[in-house]
């Protein structure tokens, strides 16, 4: 990339290094599917999990005394008693209660496939999610100093939780910020290689016996689950141990840039075995199956992750710049942010090419990322009382259509760009 400028103001060039962020993190988002494809991923998966609470089994008594009462073994007492509080309300009227958890996450889920309503469908999942954590799952089990997250610590509920945090669609990162979601991310992992490195997980047959209690309800999978467990007999210790180390090294290269692809294919290939061989692809065979398990959410966190990772790829505008350039640009941004606060007039723009636009005009006052190929739009004030919206990018310059990306309070909504092949340039107008 060429030297910027030296007649360049510093507040373009803090400007320009800011936007370079948001184009990286489009091509991030286009790569591997934006956030709203990853929130349609978990509302499918609401869905599924409504589908399931409509099976017979979970009508009968069986659903309290078998999915709900085990959750109270080897708890400390103010885990338990919610539980117990719930399975004496629940019993009674079990019907009722599993008609209405199954419309429940059915209408999370159509929510979440419903552009309008993600909002309230996200914050649904975030307490339906935080109750089924406790009362459904015994808080993943991490009290009882058996977890293993093979079998499904810290709980699929809890990463239900994290998931709506992240995707929601208000910022990069979501309701956690990308520096929220990664410490998030980072201790999910670290807490992983603990729970694997507990005495339970640690025994000789310790995985064995975790693999044999498994769910299946398939020959196929009874035969897959039979194999690993016999592969797996007398080398519990040596299975935690390289299960630990690769938990960490899943969250140890989230840390990195440069490394963030291992995070992912890492977390993918723990997820995935997690899911077949520990946790019986959920036990969705069984007929008593209430949700597929940690296995398809980690890898939907993976993804999510991987895409809010790329705004610290944002590279400096100019190779190499002085201590006393960075002080005047950390200056200048503040200016720029001053400058904002007054008046809406602010002159910041950047592209996909990673080049500030130059000639900052007085009329282009904002940028957010765009929805179509990496794109960064750009708000227009044609005159003091006509707004439009002009998209800036790989293919040149067209209009943003659709809904308004950011007014002037900050509220804001997807939209996507459509060029104007007629005049596509690169020129500010």
């Amino acid at each position: 990339m060429a030297a910027a400028s030296p007649h360049l103001p510093a507040a373009t060039l803090a400007a320009g290094r800011h936007y370079i962020a948001l184009a990286d993190h489009a091509r991030a988002l286009r790569t591997l599917g934006n956030k709203r494809r990853l929130q349609v991923a978990l509302g499918l998966i609401w869905l599924f999990d409504g589908v399931l609470q409509l099976q017979p089994f979970m009508f009968t008594r069986s659903f309290v005394t078998e999915i709900v009462a085990p959750n109270t073994a080897d708890q400390p007492g103010f885990v338990a008693w919610p539980i117990r509080l719930a399975e004496h309300l629940i019993e009674p009227r079990v019907a009722l209660f599993n008609a209405f958890a199954a419309t429940l996450q059915i209408l999370i889920g159509l929510g979440l496939l419903y552009r309008p309503t993600v909002r309230i469908a996200l914050l649904g999942s975030v307490g339906w999610a935080l109750s089924v954590w406790w009362i459904g799952e015994g808080l993943g089990g991490l009290f009882t100093g058996s977890a293993s997250p093979l079998t499904g610590a810290p709980g699929a509920a809890l990463l239900y939780v994290f998931s709506s945090l992240i995707l929601w669609p208000r910022s990069v990162g979501g309701l956690l910020g990308w520096r929220g979601a990664l410490v998030a991310w980072t201790i999910l992992w670290f807490g992983s290689a603990a729970l694997w490195l507990l005495p339970v997980n640690r025994a000789a047959d310790g995985v064995h016996d975790q693999i044999v209690d498994a769910p299946s309800g398939v020959g196929w999978l009874s035969s897959i689950e039979s194999s690993v467990a016999n592969a797996a007999s007398g080398h519990g210790l040596a299975i935690a141990i390289v299960a630990a180390a690769l938990s960490v090294a899943v969250g140890l290269a989230s840390l990195r840039d440069r490394s963030a692809w291992l995070s992912l294919i890492l977390a993918v290939l723990l997820g995935l075995g997690y899911f077949v061989v520990g946790q019986g692809l959920g036990g969705i065979f069984t007929g008593s199956g209430t949700d597929p398990g940690t296995g398809p959410l980690l890898v939907l966190l993976a993804l999510a992750f991987y895409a809010i990772r790329s705004p610290q790829l944002a590279r400096p505008i100019a190779d190499g710049p002085s201590r006393r350039a960075q002080r005047s640009d950390s200056r200048a941004t503040r200016s720029v942010s001053d400058a904002r606060r007054e008046s809406p007039k602010v002159s910041e723009c950047g592209n996909s090419a990673q080049e500030p636009i130059l000639r900052p005009s007085p009329y282009c006052v904002e940028v957010v990322e765009g929805s179509l190929n990496g794109d960064v739009c750009f708000r227009r004030e044609a005159s003091a009382s006509a707004l439009s919206w002009r998209c800036r990018g790989a293919r040149g310059e067209g209009l943003c259509g659709g809904r308004t990306l950011r007014d002037g309070r900050g509220r804001r909504s997807d939209a996507r760009c459509q060029f104007d092949k007629a005049r596509v340039d690169r020129t500010e107008r």
